[in-house]
């Protein structure tokens, strides 16, 4: 049972976060990470995160929002584009895209700088209209992967390598 791994923390935010060990052949691969940032335009924005067990991203799914429809919803929503070039091709294998979301695979939280999108002088994109939201997705990332880098060592002290 997965879940009977699962622990839960505050970030060092005070963010809900949960940590949920990934096992591939009885050891430890990777970390599941949910973490709600309580910043969102509606109110909570969750995400679910994949991370390495060296800490990269892998992948970031907003699990539960109240976003405004076509602005917010944008930042959080991950949806195949049917056009007429691919209306009768089959759906591509993986996560549908998002252009926010995806930015964050292959990269790791950093320990001491906060992470910020461009209107607030860093370098993540973000939607017009949707400020509020792209910001509370960021932080919710870097709650999960600043606890996960406190916490990871929890998991895997006695673990056979």
């Amino acid at each position: 049972n997965p879940q009977a791994e699962e622990r839960r923390f505050l970030s060092p935010a005070g963010f809900q976060v949960t940590v949920l060990p990934v096992r591939k052949k009885g050891s430890i691969a990777a970390f599941a990470v949910k973490c709600v940032s309580p910043n969102g335009y509606a109110g909570d924005v969750e995400i679910t995160a994949g991370f390495t067990l060296a800490g990269k991203i892998t992948a970031v799914l907003v699990t539960r929002h109240r976003e405004t429809p076509g602005l917010g919803s944008n930042v959080c929503e991950r949806k195949f584009t049917k056009t007429i070039f691919n209306i009768f091709k089959p759906l591509p294998p993986g996560l549908p895209p998002n252009r926010i979301l995806d930015r964050f695979n292959g990269m790791s939280v950093p320990a001491a700088e906060r992470w910020k999108v461009k209107r607030d002088g860093g370098e993540f994109d973000f939607i017009t209209g949707a400020t509020i939201t792209s910001r509370a997705v960021l932080e919710a990332v870097e709650q999960a992967g600043k606890t996960l880098a406190l916490r990871k060592n929890e998991f895997i002290k006695g673990e056979r390598r």
